[in-house]
């Protein structure tokens, strides 16, 4: 119930921010320029790809049992 509590959570904060920044973009005046696009999509792609790493990690932890005695003293 606590995990569906907080899912719900997170996903309504998301929306959130996603109208958020949807809104102060549009009332932006002028454009963006060609180096900030570019800038918005490095960080994004970095952001993907540290996401993906760690949640590699993670699982290759837990499948060779490494993290099984944490906590056990």
């Amino acid at each position: 119930m606590l995990a569906r509590t907080i899912t719900i959570g997170l996903i309504t904060l998301l929306i959130v921010v996603i109208i958020a920044v949807g809104y102060t973009t549009w009332q932006m005046e002028g454009e963006m320029s060609h180096h900030a696009w570019i800038a918005i999509g490095l960080g994004i792609g970095a952001t993907i790809a540290l996401l993906a790493a760690l949640l590699g990690l993670m699982f290759h932890s837990h499948k060779r049992g490494y993290d099984d005695d944490a906590g056990h003293m």
